[in-house]
């Protein structure tokens, strides 16, 4: 719901999404986002589901690399638990 809104606009609808606490699904292809917002991720490749869990379980270096062919820096903030992700140069 946010690939064409300007970065402080899909903050802003992802905090509003937030607040409603209900159930959402959504397709959300920026995985920081993702990671921020959502309980739970349901991964899928090729129409197939390839992973699901909460992102910091998730999120893997491996599992992205393996599902996006992209490589990645994974790191996690101790103090509030979430995930961070850094993307590599490929090449």
């Amino acid at each position: 719901p946010t690939n064409h809104l300007d970065l402080k606009y899909q903050l802003e609808l992802m905090n509003i999404i937030k607040e409603l606490k209900v159930t959402v699904v959504a397709a959300i292809h920026d995985l920081n986002i993702a990671a921020l917002y959502c309980d739970y991720i349901l991964a899928m490749k090729n129409g197939r589901l390839f992973g699901c869990g909460r992102p910091c379980e998730l999120f893997t270096e491996e599992l992205i690399y393996e599902l996006f062919e992209v490589r990645t820096r994974v790191f996690k903030d101790e103090e509030s638990g979430r995930i961070y992700i850094r993307y590599e140069r490929n090449g």
